[in-house]
């Protein structure tokens, strides 16, 4: 998931050029679906995964504004502060297939990452780590 931005980075320089990809319920979906699949993963105390999304998209960290009205990806909200657990419901459950339900509980902390020039340069970083041996798993 990302948004448009364009600069060089590096020594030397290097060119890069991000294009918008505007689906951010569908970044929030997969990347709920990649949590509940570490769970199924992570079943021996020595097994353990994580989560990572890496984007300069501030709609994925950011909490909705009050009075928004409801989406349809309201239960797989990812922004700061936030926090997954439970089954969660895409649409308040009219469309099953995208259901996810999680074991752990997971509050959800944004990292800064990278600050670059120009609109768009702000990356942050979600990272998710899943354990069994934790019962509780955290956001790192």
């Amino acid at each position: 998931m990302a948004r448009r931005w364009q600069g060089a980075v590096g020594a030397p320089a290097e060119a890069y050029s991000l294009k918008s990809h505007a689906a951010t319920d569908l970044a929030r979906l997969h990347f709920v679906r990649d949590i509940a699949r570490l769970e199924r993963f992570c079943t021996e105390t020595e097994q353990n995964g994580l989560a990572l999304m890496l984007t300069n998209e501030p709609a994925l960290w950011t909490a909705p504004g009050p009075g928004r009205q409801p989406t349809r990806d309201q239960e797989f909200r990812i922004h700061a502060g936030g926090e997954l657990a439970g089954t969660l419901r895409w649409a308040n459950g009219t469309y099953q297939k995208n259901t996810c339900a999680l074991d752990g509980t997971y509050r959800l902390a944004w990292d800064g990452y990278s600050e670059q020039t120009g609109s768009g340069g702000e990356f942050r970083y979600l990272a998710v780590f899943v354990s069994p041996t934790t019962g509780d798993a955290r956001a790192l």
